[in-house]
């Protein structure tokens, strides 16, 4: 019996493991990622090179949205591999969206968010660690009568 338990206890000690609870930051509301965000910018992925295990993901800012994002900058993720890391709820007007903390990427086994990105899609980028799992929404309509709700709510708060 002792030997099954002690494997049991060594695995939960693994940092697969090692995450249990969401820590405080992945469960902020969105009005709360948006106070705490210092530069948030719309910016269209434009490169994506292999470096190492990670994946060096290159955007163009197309709007600033609040601070100063550079007009070009990098993002260390990981490839873009399950369909939900493309999923953008039918332009953020789907309920699930708002009733929960969660966005098109999760947290990891580590407590962290590891962000994927396709090339040439848009996102909107809060640029400022650590990341939230609302911390790049897929972006597909970005002006007019259709905008997606997600970056037309974000403009709301930020103000012009």
């Amino acid at each position: 019996m002792k030997p099954p338990v002690g494997l049991l206890l060594l695995l939960m000690t693994s940092p697969a493991y090692s995450c249990f609870i969401a820590p405080a930051h992945l469960a902020a509301t969105p009005d709360e990622l948006i106070s705490r965000t210092e530069t948030i910018s719309l910016a269209t992925v434009v490169n994506a090179e292999a470096a190492g295990n990670d994946i060096v993901y290159t955007f163009r800012t197309v709007q600033p949205v609040k601070g100063s994002p550079e007009s070009e900058f990098r993002i260390i993720g990981e490839a873009l591999l399950y369909p939900m890391q493309s999923e953008n709820f039918n332009n953020h007007t789907d309920q699930a969206f708002w009733d929960s903390r969660n966005g098109r990427i999760t947290m990891h086994p580590d407590c962290k968010v590891h962000p994927s990105f396709s090339v040439g899609a848009t996102y909107l980028a809060f640029l400022d660690k650590p990341y939230h799992s609302k911390s790049f929404e897929i972006i597909n309509v970005v002006r007019g009568e259709r905008q997606d709700k997600w970056l037309k709510y974000v403009l709301g708060r930020v103000g012009p």
